[in-house]
Parts: C-alpha cells; sequence; structure tokens
C-alpha cells in the first residue's frame, strides 16, 4: 500500500502479509468446473515485516518502528476500515474460472468488511506430482471493495487508493 497526499514524505509504504489462509479447491474435469474459495482470517495480517518489506524493494526501504507497525495494524483493523471487531475474515470465492493453464481468469466475489464485491483476478497455476500452486498479481482498488481508504489530516497524508495485490497459494496433494 503507497502514501499519498500532500504530506506523503512524512509516511511511508506498508507491506501487509498473511500466511493463515485457509480454503477449499475442487478440481473438476475442466478449468470450467472447478471452483474455490479461500478465508482470510484479519488477526494474521502481519504490518510491514522487515524481511518482507526487503524482498519488496526500494519502495519499501528500511525497517519500519514497532509504534508505526501497531499504529497501522490498529487503523486496517479499526470500524472505520476493515472493522475486524464485527468481521473476523476476508473470504474470496470463485464465480467462474476461465483461460488456458497459460493464462487463467477468475470471477471472484469477495467478502471485506460486510461488503461483497466481485472483480477478475489473473493467474497462473503450475504443479508437480505433489502441490500446485495458484499464483498472480494485481492492481485492486480499495474502493472497489467498498472500503474508504486511510486519510489523515483532512487528506494531507493518505493510504492510496490502489494497492498492488500479489498471492501465491500452495495447495498440496
Amino acid at each position: 500500500m503507497y502514501r499519498a497526499g500532500p504530506l506523503a514524505n512524512l509516511g511511508h509504504n506498508h507491506v501487509i502479509v498473511s500466511r493463515a489462509v485457509t480454503g477449499l479447491v475442487q478440481v473438476g474435469s475442466s478449468i470450467a468446473a472447478s471452483s474455490f474459495s479461500i478465508q482470510v482470517p484479519l488477526d494474521s495480517f502481519v504490518v510491514d515485516d522487515a524481511q518482507v518489506r526487503r524482498e519488496e524493494g526500494s519502495d519499501f526501504p528500511g525497517d519500519i518502528p514497532e509504534d508505526a507497525k501497531s499504529g497501522t495494524r490498529r487503523n486496517m483493523l479499526s470500524p472505520a476500515m476493515l472493522n475486524a471487531a464485527e468481521f473476523s475474515e476476508i473470504t474470496v470465492k470463485s464465480v467462474t474460472l476461465s483461460g488456458t493453464l497459460d493464462t487463467l481468469s477468475a470471477a471472484l466475489t469477495i467478502n471485506v468488511a460486510g461488503r461483497e464485491a466481485t472483480i477478475s483476478a489473473p493467474f497462473t497455476l503450475q504443479g508437480d506430482a505433489h502441490s500446485f500452486t495458484a499464483a498472480g498479481s494485481m492492481e485492486l482498488r480499495q474502493t472497489a471493495l467498498g472500503l474508504t481508504p486511510y486519510s489523515l489530516l483532512h487528506g494531507a497524508l493518505q493510504v492510496q487508493d490502489a494497492m498492488q495485490l500479489k498471492f501465491s497459494v500452495v495447495v498440496p496433494l
């Protein structure tokens, strides 16, 4: 997530990670006959892990102080954003899957903070005898999910609406 606004230089960009994703994959006789659902518990979000920030590159320099990480996490999970007290997880369900193994796309319904949104997500699928991995990267706007990007001081410091979503889900066989 990227900072924005006239005072953007006073903030920092954020990397949010969850490694506690659960779900169900149903493999059909074809791509179109397959489906999946995923649950991401909000309490699993880790904000600005130093190693992950380094992996993401020059837009995410340096370590972030613990108080800044906890403040970002508190704001993100607050009633004004993800409302974690009332909605403990984000759910993602495939509506349709299409394409070939080289260029797959999923129409998805995403439930976040009591709101449902429909988006399309490109992804790749790779596998071996032990597992397969669905992976992708896309721009996703908070407003497309029914969320209002965080803003402070009447918009002088804010979080950009657009965020870069990266995912890699490994499914054991």
